[in-house]
This record gives C-alpha cells, sequence and structure tokens, in this order.
C-alpha cells in the first residue's frame, strides 16, 4: 500500500520537531519547520552548535565581548548562524527561518514576552535582518563557490570574525557603561521606551568602538 505524501511530510515534521523545544518556537518559526521539516531538523542542530560556540568564543575572544543585546558577540552570533545553514541547506530556506525568527521577535513584543532575556525592538530587528543577510553571502560563497577552496566549520568561523573586525557587520551604539545612544550619540533613557517597538537606537559598523561612541 503506497503511503500518502502529506502523511509522510506530517511524519517528518513531527519527528524534526520532537527534537526541539517546541514551546520555544514562535508561531512564525513554527510554520517555517511545517514547510521545511527536513531542513529543521538540520536547523536544529546547527542552532545547536552556534550558541554552544558562541558562549565559548564569549569567554576567550575580546574583541567579541559577550554582549548579545545589540553588541559584537550578537552581530557574530546571527551572521555566522546563517552562513553555517547555508552550508546545509538552500539559501532561500535559511533566508525564511532568519525572517521567520525575526517576525517571531515582533510576536515576543506583543505578547511581552523576551527574545534571550532582553525585549526585542525595531532596530534590532533591523541589526539582526542586516546581519543576517551578510551570513547568508558568506555561507553561499563558501559553500557553493568552487573558487572559494575546501569548505570547512573553522574557515567559516574565520570569515565571519574577519567580516566583524572590519566592520561589514553592524551592531547598535552604546556607550562604556551599556548605555544605547542614539545616532547623534544621545543617551537612551529606555525607561520611556518600555512598552513601544520603536526606539531611536542607532546602527553601526561594527568596528565601532565605544570611545567612538562618545566622542
Amino acid at each position: 500500500m503506497k503511503v500518502p505524501a502529506i502523511f509522510l511530510c506530517l511524519l517528518a515534521f513531527l519527528t524534526s520537531v520532537s527534537q526541539v523545544n517546541v514551546k520555544s518556537l514562535s508561531r512564525a518559526e513554527k510554520w517555517w519547520a511545517f514547510k521545511y521539516p527536513f531542513a529543521a531538523k538540520k536547523a536544529k542542530k546547527i542552532s545547536v552548535e552556534v550558541i554552544e560556540y558562541c558562549n565559548a568564543l564569549a569567554q576567550k575572544d575580546s574583541f567579541c565581548g559577550s554582549d548579545l543585546n545589540g553588541g559584537k558577540l550578537d552581530a557574530y552570533r546571527h551572521t555566522y548562524w546563517m552562513a553555517r545553514l547555508c552550508e546545509v541547506m538552500k539559501p532561500r530556506k535559511a533566508y525564511s527561518l532568519g525572517f521567520a525568527h525575526e517576525k517571531g521577535n515582533r510576536q515576543y513584543f506583543k505578547k511581552h514576552k523576551e527574545e534571550d532575556g532582553v525585549m526585542p525592538d525595531s532596530m534590532m530587528t533591523v541589526m539582526d535582518l542586516v546581519n543576517n543577510q551578510i551570513g547568508i553571502e558568506v555561507g553561499t560563497w563558501l559553500a557553493w563557490n568552487p573558487s572559494s577552496g575546501e569548505y570547512s566549520i573553522e574557515k567559516t568561523r574565520q570569515v565571519v570574525m574577519e567580516r566583524l573586525k572590519t566592520g561589514d557587520l553592524r551592531i547598535l551604539l552604546k556607550d562604556e557603561d551599556g548605555n544605547f545612544r542614539t545616532c547623534d550619540k544621545k543617551k537612551i533613557d529606555m525607561n520611556k521606551y518600555k512598552g513601544k517597538w520603536n526606539v531611536p537606537k542607532c546602527l553601526v559598523k561594527s568596528s565601532t568602538t565605544l570611545r567612538q561612541a562618545q566622542d
């Protein structure tokens, strides 16, 4: 007896999401997993690897630091995540997952939920989407372009780090005390923006120093 295709797709979906914490996924991410069940399994494995690597990186790389709230490590993690995803699935699928993740952040905001202990907002979403796109470019070139040479995870990590240090990635402007600054370098009183999606944070190159933010 031939098994209906829809049943096979449903079975693959259930198998993939059974290996993730479904409650931690937004509605948009769940729909992505339902649409791409086999890619969802790969995405879960990559996501765990990226989180573990970036946690370790925070302990040993002074340039990256440990700021996952608009800082260099935040930028690195999103870019590296997309680059790795593009090595195991088509770039358009990686892009749609990244978009679903950011769409989910808007859903979290509406429900007053945090992402990684931080309340998402408009400029954090813009930052993530910009870095996601760079990650897709890096991953696509390394994995699918013969001229890039032999692929390795270590090479991906190095290329993303180079892009971070040269300022190709984007971070949010902060001062030495960790306060967000506007593009004209005024300190933002975040208490005034509680419950607001649009916050006047400033997107800058990842090579920007804290001293430059205060000069």
